[in-house]
């Protein structure tokens, strides 16, 4: 029944939307949700969720009495919500975050600079002295002819 209503209303803000109808329909089905979606922001989205995956669990656990302690708990956690919006614990959060990793990539760029100070430099390359023909100290017969050192012998 409710489903062919709804379904009436929006036949008649489709078709009619500059009649009389057609606006008085719209305000409160059009543009007042969308009004209340466009105010919603991330840390809102995800309190409402972490309240229903806590409804939920509760339910699963504990059965009928969980939905009697969230009807009594109920307004004032939805209270303490809109005064104090989860977005800011959200956005420090991210931000406590976002320090850590700093810290952790600053401790390893440290370390790496620190890894490649210890490695050892490649010197500068010298040129090398050309060695000197030198005789053998043994070897006095070195001037004189083959031919004759056999011979002498």
């Amino acid at each position: 029944m409710l489903a062919i209503l709804l379904l009436i209303a929006l036949l008649v803000i489709r078709t009619g939307p500059d009649s009389l109808l057609g606006k008085a329909l719209r305000r409160p089905l059009v543009d007042w949700p969308a009004q209340k979606l466009a105010g919603l922001t991330r840390g809102r989205i995800m309190s409402l969720v972490l309240i229903a995956l806590l409804i939920s669990a509760g339910i699963a656990l504990i059965g009928k009495e969980t939905m009697q302690i969230m009807s009594m708990a109920m307004p004032e956690t939805l209270a303490w919500l809109a005064t104090f919006d989860l977005s800011v614990l959200v956005d420090a959060l991210v931000a406590a975050t976002l320090l850590a990793t700093q810290a952790q990539l600053g401790r390893a760029g440290h370390r790496v600079r620190s890894l490649l100070a210890r490695r050892p430099r490649p010197r500068a390359r010298t040129p090398r002295r050309s060695r000197a023909n030198r005789k053998a100290a043994n070897d006095g017969e070195a001037d004189r002819p083959a031919t004759l050192v056999l011979l002498a012998a």
